[in-house]
């Protein structure tokens, strides 16, 4: 159950492929205080590249930070891939310390220079073995765009299958840039809960039983948010999502939740 107002942003189909629905659950009213409650805890560091390179790696790639082109700070990195016989690709990585047992999501804001691709892994540091790549499927664009860059996200999914010695090596992150340079911002990584699969629904959590799983927050000139989930009033289920906005700039300062729903074109939804 939502308890505040809300706005659905449907993304038009262009050019005949799947459309991404945005759907955005936001607030500009002023309410009570109460409780705070976070997020789950971003496991990576200079995401965001603020600190310049800080531990991040390359490899057969020109990296160079960038204050034009950025997603948010003050800048990014762009990727610049060198050419070795007839192949341009080039990686930027760092290691990773993820438990084999759990799930995560990783996100990045991703901008493509004409012609160019990028490609995003997740795989054990000993290995070379493409099939060891444990991203399910592959990190997907959305159809949302900000600031020039694109929102794109994949699911980690436990990796009980690696052998002793690699899961000992750790595993890695690799970011590459293929056939032109590529920008990248905002990378992401956070531990998420998929003991509840989807269903039917194509919203997941959209009753907020699992706290904010699914769900990513972004906040616009420093709102003061204080939210919680409830579990005195739902509308069905034990909780629901309370929130208000206590700062005092009106409709310039603001907070929403939201979350990306692929869906197929030339059909409907209710």
């Amino acid at each position: 159950m939502i308890q505040c107002g809300r706005a659905i942003d449907k993304k038009e189909m262009v050019g005949g492929k799947a459309i991404v629905i945005l759907l955005v659950i936001g607030i500009l009213l002023l309410a009570h205080s109460t409780e705070v409650i976070s997020f789950p805890q971003e496991l990576l560091t200079n995401s965001g590249f603020e600190e310049g390179l800080k531990g991040w790696g390359y490899w057969r790639a020109t990296p160079v930070l960038d204050r034009k082109y950025k997603h948010s700070g003050k800048q990014s990195v762009k990727i610049i891939p060198q050419e070795v016989e007839g192949k341009v690709y080039g990686t930027i990585s760092r290691p990773l310390n993820l438990d084999e047992t759990k799930s995560y999501k990783l996100s990045a804001w991703v901008k493509l220079s004409e012609n160019a691709k990028v490609r995003v892994h997740v795989l054990a540091a000993s290995s070379s073995d493409r099939s060891k790549r444990f991203i399910k499927g592959r990190a997907h664009f959305t159809n949302i765009v900000e600031e020039g860059f694109t929102y794109m996200e994949g699911i980690i999914y436990p990796f009980s299958r690696f052998s002793k010695e690699e899961k000992e090596c750790g595993t890695i992150l690799v970011i590459g840039a293929e056939d032109g340079p590529i920008w990248v911002d905002d990378i992401s990584l956070v531990e998420i809960d998929i003991s509840t699969p989807y269903t039917w629904n194509l919203i997941a959590n959209g009753g907020f039983e699992n706290g904010v799983n699914y769900w990513h927050q972004y906040i616009k000139n420093n709102a003061k948010v204080m939210w919680k989930i409830d579990d005195k009033i739902s509308h069905s289920g034990k909780h629901s999502l309370w929130f208000t906005n206590k700062s005092c700039r009106g409709a310039d300062s603001y907070w929403t939740i939201e979350q990306t729903i692929p869906v197929k074109p030339n059909t409907t939804y209710r």
